[in-house]
């Protein structure tokens, strides 16, 4: 199972409805709940091996309908963009007074912003 389990539960977040009904409740007990395979195995009557495989395709499904849309990932580029237009702006706030004749920043949030404007 992969382990990067904050990027699988982004993924999760965006197509987890997508899903079928009985895929998605162990995905969602496995990562969401810190269940052991065990533990939901004999929760659902499986066998340990079924919620693994179950789990797996899930997580490939979320995968295969983040390489077809893409949502996740542009969501982590606008919240980047939007922390570095934050980090830029908390930079002019801490200047003295009078220190803001440097308009370089400005325009560098400008263009975060605007990129932001444009990817949506």
């Amino acid at each position: 199972m992969p382990e990067n389990f904050s990027a699988i539960n982004l993924l999760y977040d965006f197509y987890g409805d997508l899903l079928a009904e009985r895929p998605r409740e162990l995905f969602r007990l496995y990562y969401e709940e810190n269940y052991s395979l065990a533990e939901i195995a004999e929760i659902s009557g499986l066998t340990r091996q079924g919620v693994h495989e179950s789990v797996r395709r899930a997580t490939m499904r979320l995968q295969a309908y983040e390489r077809a849309l893409g949502l996740a990932a542009r969501f982590e580029m606008n919240d980047r963009r939007l922390n570095e237009a934050i980090a830029a702006l908390d930079r002019l706030i801490a200047k003295p007074e009078g220190a803001l004749s440097d308009k370089a920043e400005l325009r560098q949030i400008r263009r975060t912003l605007t990129a932001l404007i444009e990817t949506n």
